[in-house]
């Protein structure tokens, strides 16, 4: 499948599937072929001629990880933010990118030559995107703004703050970042000036004395009052 990529080796699929919350399959489509039908498919033109190590019997092409659907609420700023638009990432060609609901074309793509094997796009409610970087000796969470393809806010402490795989970041209610440094077992909060608050140590250590990995911690909404009760 997908002889244009690689002559020898089949490719990895990678589908989004939509499903009704009883379960109905509502949609379903693959990424690889949305990708060799848009203007990006160059970014991975340069595969057909590499030659892999002969335990590879499949090529992982895209390595999709994450997917959300827009609720359109931002629709009249632009066409990107339209009502079951999607938010996709594919870390192995360091892209993210939205695809439009109906025909799966690509609107929007960024990320080569910006960011490296990235983990966890959200989109936020006034329409920019957090994501983590985890870069090849240092990691960053940065926020994106779509329209201008600018970094609006970024955080990042050297070869101190690295998770070769993994990582997430959830933006908090009182401006606050929750950043999930999963490699290294790791979660902090830091302000939006980048200063460190609170930090978590994954008390579970393997016989070598490695933090076991935290794939990704959460801030409920919930206050604690409610939750005592």
């Amino acid at each position: 499948m997908f002889a244009a990529i690689h002559p020898l080796l089949p490719v990895t699929d990678d589908r989004v599937i939509t499903l009704s919350a009883d379960g109905r399959l509502l949609d379903e489509f693959s990424l690889v072929e949305v990708m060799l039908a848009s203007p990006y498919a160059f970014l991975f033109s340069s595969i057909a001629e590499r030659t892999f190590d002969k335990d590879v019997t499949e090529i992982d092409l895209f390595h999709a990880n994450h997917v959300e659907i827009l609720d359109g609420h931002l629709a009249d700023r632009s066409p990107i933010y339209a009502q079951g638009n999607f938010l996709v990432s594919m870390k192995n060609i360091n892209s993210i990118a939205i695809l439009e609901r109906d025909t799966h074309e690509v609107l929007w793509i960024w990320g080569p030559n910006n960011v490296v094997l990235q983990h966890h796009p959200v989109m936020q409610p006034d329409g920019t995107i957090l994501l983590f970087d985890n870069g090849t000796k240092f990691s960053r969470v940065l926020q994106l703004d779509p329209l201008s393809r600018e970094v609006t806010w970024s955080y990042e402490d050297g070869e101190d703050f690295f998770s070769f795989w993994g990582g997430a970041s959830q933006r908090l209610a009182n401006g606050n970042t929750l950043i999930t440094e999963t490699a290294r077992g790791e979660a902090f909060e830091v302000t939006p000036d980048g200063q460190v608050v609170w930090r978590f140590l994954n008390p579970d250590v393997d016989d070598k004395g490695r933090r076991w990995n935290i794939w990704r911690l959460t801030r409920h909404p919930m206050s604690e009052l409610e939750f005592l009760q």
